[in-house]
Parts: C-alpha cells; sequence; structure tokens
C-alpha cells in the first residue's frame, strides 16, 4: 500500500511537469515559424524589386504616373527629397523618372 502511494506521488508530479514542458515548447516553435515566414517574405520582397527594377529604363515609369497609381491602391508616397517610402519599398526618382524600387535594410 506505500508502495503505491509513493509511486502515485512520484509519477503526478511527473506527469504534470511533462505536460507543462510540452506545453511551453508550443510558443517557441510558433516563434521559430514566424521568423521564418518573416525571412521569407523578405526574399520575396527583394526578388519584386530587383524585377520592377529591370523595368526601369528610359524613363519607363514617371514619378506622377507611380504616385497615382500608389494611391488608387491606398499606399501613400512618403517623400523626403528624392528618396520615397511606400509600403514596404523604398523609391528613388531623379528628374520625373521612377529610377529604383527597394527594400529597405531594417525591414
Amino acid at each position: 500500500m506505500k508502495e503505491t502511494c509513493i509511486a502515485l506521488l512520484v509519477a503526478i508530479p511527473s506527469v504534470i511537469a511533462l505536460l507543462l514542458f510540452v506545453k511551453s515548447l508550443d510558443p517557441a516553435l510558433e516563434i521559430d515559424n514566424l521568423k521564418e515566414q518573416i525571412k521569407l517574405q523578405h526574399r520575396e520582397l527583394r526578388f519584386l524589386s530587383n524585377m520592377a527594377n529591370a523595368g526601369f529604363s528610359s524613363c519607363g515609369l514617371s514619378v506622377l504616373n507611380f504616385e497615382k497609381f500608389a494611391k488608387e491602391n491606398d499606399h501613400p508616397v512618403l517623400w523626403e527629397g528624392d528618396d520615397g517610402l511606400v509600403g514596404g519599398f523604398k523609391v528613388h526618382k531623379k528628374d520625373l523618372c521612377i529610377v529604383s524600387v527597394t527594400v529597405p535594410d531594417w525591414l
């Protein structure tokens, strides 16, 4: 009888400890998954910006057309000199043409 009680007193805390350990692993796995998703999205943004930059030859996109397109899609353009931000992209203009679109390093 004493052996059964001792076995229960050891087994119950062990099971509780094991369940608490498994429960603590779940948030850590979710954080790792989110970090991986952010890295993937950052790579996709760089790919899109490189693809867009390949099409900017001989003023293929004017600043006015770019601002109109951004406004139609609910993305305001914030200009500071020749550089601007729109959504998650950094835009560079020269004269009246868009020269490049890049992903900021801080993103």
